[in-house]
């Protein structure tokens, strides 16, 4: 096999066209009442989403109730991962069908929403279900099931714009898993207008947004490209394909390895052969100690230059460590600077959803005092094999690794101990390999991570003007407004008598089955 070429120069794929503002058309006609930073359309009102929609939570079920292919007498569910711009149905888990309520079957235009995730930029994260799906949703998530007389695709849009989910986020906040409660959904206010003018707007911005759809799909798909090289690349360097030329011209370099490495050889079936000069060792080989941190009440927002902070575990998840995702140390009897993360240092994060526990990072700035939380770990490796290590435990081998040692009773939350951290297997080559391993593999990244950021900066400027639009679509100057269309308070105050005369109609008793 060859090594796989670096991509040349920085071409973006073509992103098709983007509609600008201008696509916008003219401003409807001057209302009565102007649209003002308080003052709504006239017709329009503005609710609660608990007027408007019922929001149910999602399956409990422990790992004995579920399982990653189909069977008999299980039934699928949607999580949080599901959930992207619209509902993807890969990685699907199966739990018992009898864990599925009949109010957790999930319908066509019901919203379905992350309540807890690790990461603020996930939680209030929503979609819009499109057609019945024959199954439920996990406990991680909610769903808002609108009322029939309510356009479910309005409201979707409505949870899509960044006031929304800036709102949300800050409500969300938790000292390591952000937390989105039911008051906070159904309490939050929208802005309604009349039934046939909530018709126009989804028209409207689906015309608009079919144009912006086409692009970024491009352009996703040339990120998702870009992520499969890196993982080509990363594979073939710890198989030691990707220095085979460097082993040929430095042969004076080379060791051979030994096989004592206490790995038996039905652990290692479903590893990769190695050059003639390598080995699989434990990783605990590599790791002269292991700190944790403590856990203790802490305010949930980010410290101030003159106070002490405590990591979350979204410190250390997204490649780089983020100082910014840290709380506030206010008890200076737990300040202890033995916690402090440094530069240089190796941190991991020992609990997490099953995609994230062991996310780790070398922390490259330090501008003030962070602590370790219990749970990020610093583990002390020599400066040489730092970066070998972490590129190995970001690779598919070594998430694989990871993911297999984790324990905990559901998929959406994982722990790895300190002795499972140890007996991760690694490739072992001698450390000029490594080091060669190591600058090939920052070349090659370097080009990828200039077309990312190229890509990233056409989603953003793309994103940005559905926000645009959606603003416009909001406020009333999307779509003009119709005099003779029914008022949106006349619709919530038939939305009210009609829930409460359900509310008191007697329940049908069912009969009593008879064996």
């Amino acid at each position: 096999m060859t090594s796989p070429k670096a991509p040349k120069g920085r071409t973006i794929p073509a992103q098709g066209k983007e509609p600008r503002d201008a696509a916008l058309g003219p401003p409807p006609p001057q209302n009565p009442s102007p649209v003002g930073a308080t003052q709504l359309p006239v017709g329009w009102t503005k609710c609660q989403t608990s007027s408007i929609a019922t929001l149910i939570r999602g399956v409990t079920y422990g790992k004995e109730d579920a399982r990653k292919t189909e069977a008999v007498g299980y039934r699928p569910i949607l999580r949080a991962n599901n959930i992207d711009e619209i509902i993807n149905y890969d990685e699907l888990v199966y739990v018992r069908s009898n864990l599925i309520s009949d109010a957790q079957q999930l319908k066509s235009g019901d919203i379905l929403f992350a309540m807890s995730s690790g990461s603020r930029n996930l939680v209030g994260k929503s979609a819009r279900i499109t057609k019945d799906f024959e199954g439920g949703f996990g406990a991680f998530c909610g769903v808002l099931r609108p009322d029939p007389e309510i356009s479910n695709q309005y409201l979707a849009l409505v949870y899509q714009t960044r006031d929304f989910r800036h709102a949300i986020s800050e409500l969300a906040k938790g000292s390591n898993i952000n937390n989105l409660k039911r008051e906070h959904l159904l309490e939050f206010e929208i802005p309604l207008p009349p039934l046939a003018e909530q018709k126009r707007i989804v028209s409207k911005i689906e015309e608009l947004f079919s144009e912006l759809d086409s692009g970024e799909e491009s352009l996703r798909r040339a990120r998702r490209q870009l992520g499969v090289y890196r993982q080509s690349l990363l594979k073939q360097a710890f198989e030691g394909i990707l220095t085979a030329p460097w082993r040929q011209q430095n042969p004076h370099l080379l060791e051979p390895q030994t096989a004592d490495n206490g790995i038996s050889a039905d652990e290692l079936k479903p590893f990769s052969e190695l050059p003639a000069c390598w080995r699989y060792a434990r990783l605990g080989r590599f790791i002269h100690h292991i700190d944790a941190g403590k856990s203790f009440r802490c305010e949930e927002r980010r410290p101030k230059p003159s106070e002490i902070g405590v990591a979350k575990v979204s410190a250390v998840t997204w490649g780089e460590y983020d100082e910014a995702e840290s709380k506030t140390c206010v008890d200076p009897s737990k300040v202890n600077p033995n916690y402090f993360i440094r530069e240089g240092d190796f941190i991991l994060s020992r609990a997490n959803t099953i995609e994230l526990v062991g996310s780790c990072v070398v922390v490259r700035r330090v501008s003030q005092p962070i602590m370790l939380s219990d749970k990020t770990l610093r583990l002390s490796i020599d400066d040489e094999r730092k970066s070998f290590i972490l590129q190995y435990l970001r690779s598919h081998q070594g998430r694989r690794e990871i993911e297999k040692r984790s324990t905990g009773n559901q998929e959406s939350m994982r722990n790895i101990g300190q002795e499972r951290i140890r007996s991760i297997v690694i490739p072992e080559c001698t450390l000029p390999e490594q080091q060669e391993i190591i600058r090939l593999l920052d070349e090659q990244f370097t080009v990828i991570a200039q077309n990312e950021q190229e890509i990233d900066a056409a989603l953003k400027r793309s994103a940005a003007l559905r926000q645009s639009i959606l603003k416009k679509a909001f406020t009333g100057q999307l779509v003009p407004q119709d005099p003779t269309d029914e008022p949106a308070s006349a619709l919530l105050e038939r939305i009210r008598m009609e829930r409460e005369a359900t509310a008191t109609q007697p329940k049908k008793k069912t009969a009593a089955k008879h064996g």
